[in-house]
């Protein structure tokens, strides 16, 4: 949200490797639930740009120059979701929002309204 998708990457990338690089000596003991469960959100609501808006949804979302691309799918108040980011053409970001199941839904993506309905 703040506009430095770089530094945020930088964050992320040491959120989700907690565990892998074994950063605090203790992986042995088994992992840090928490910090995937904050990876998830970092997805979803950093890069994803997911905001909820009472009976609609906005997603934002923002691509890295490191990935090529991410996707992910979430629930919300019935209603199945896909948001895939990809780099196109130029390496802008391109986003295809789909709704999977569920009734018609009011979206905002990168500010622009729609409203989707189930595939």
């Amino acid at each position: 949200r703040l506009g430095d998708a770089e530094k945020a990457y930088r964050y992320f990338r040491e959120t989700v490797r907690l565990d892998l690089d074994d950063a605090h000596g203790n992986a042995k003991d088994g992992i840090h639930a928490a910090n995937m469960g904050g990876a998830w959100l970092a997805l979803v609501f950093g890069f994803g740009g997911f905001r909820p808006l009472g009976d609609s949804v906005a997603f934002d979302p923002v691509l890295p120059s490191a990935w090529r691309g991410f996707s992910f799918r979430l629930s919300y108040r019935g209603r199945a979701l896909s948001l895939r980011v990809t780099r196109g053409p130029g390496g802008l970001a391109r986003s295809d929002l789909r709704l999977l199941s569920g009734g018609p839904l009011d979206v905002r993506l990168a500010g622009e309204p729609r409203r989707l309905t189930a595939d």
